[in-house]
């Protein structure tokens, strides 16, 4: 064999070897690793997350009273103490804004703890060019409270309290009525699952009550 050949031979060979990775290399790759690693925790790419907030306690039986308050507070709800029946929607929304937007239902939303938003009705009256109404209003409690036991005991003990007597059935099923002896005004607690805010339902505790 010629030594032409065995010249291209041996560079064949030294293109198939392995190749040992110089100190030069090594330093190098590790000097992108901690790049990298430090670019990620500046930009907020840690492996640990912040924390979410833990959510608020649930209202206390001083919490239900400021909102539902006693029967010697009359049957609405005492936070609806300045609304009554009959009045329009400017005239509620200077009570709670946001309740004038001229729809039927109208949800606004609440700070009060516990609460997740409030619903009021406006019905029509039978004569044309009259303005609507207030018929009725709902509190809508934060839905992580339909889960909690204690809450839901506390709630419906304010509530037949200050509306009267219920059936344990009732309880079990999570729908109380009450209807005022002369009046005939209805109060009711019940859970509402609402299919249409969210792709995923949400379930509320519910205390509605006839103005």
């Amino acid at each position: 064999m010629s030594s032409d050949v065995i010249t291209v031979l041996h560079t064949h060979d030294r293109m198939h070897m392995p190749m040992r990775p110089s100190f030069k290399m090594i330093a190098l790759a590790a000097l992108i690793l901690a790049t990298t690693a430090c670019r990620g925790v500046s930009s907020g790419g840690s492996a640990n997350p912040p924390a979410e907030e833990p959510a608020p306690p649930a209202p206390t039986r001083e919490d239900l009273l400021n909102i539902i308050g006693t029967a010697d507070d009359g049957w609405s709800p005492t936070l609806f103490a300045n609304l009554r029946k009959g009045m329009t929607q400017a005239e509620v929304a200077a009570h709670f804004p946001g309740a004038d937007s001229k729809l039927p239902f109208v949800d606004v939303k609440s700070d009060t703890n516990g609460i997740d938003h409030i619903q009021f009705y406006f019905a029509k009256h039978e004569e044309p060019g009259t303005l609507p109404y207030l018929r009725s209003a709902r509190i809508y409690f934060a839905p992580r409270l339909s889960t909690d036991g204690a809450f839901y005991d506390l709630l419906v003990e304010v509530s037949a309290a200050k509306y009267g007597p219920y059936e344990e059935s009732d309880k079990v099923r999570q729908l109380l009525t009450w209807a005022h002896p002369t009046t005939f005004r209805v109060a009711q607690l019940a859970t509402h699952v609402d299919y249409w805010q969210s792709k995923d339902p949400v379930t509320y505790l519910r205390l509605e009550v006839a103005f």
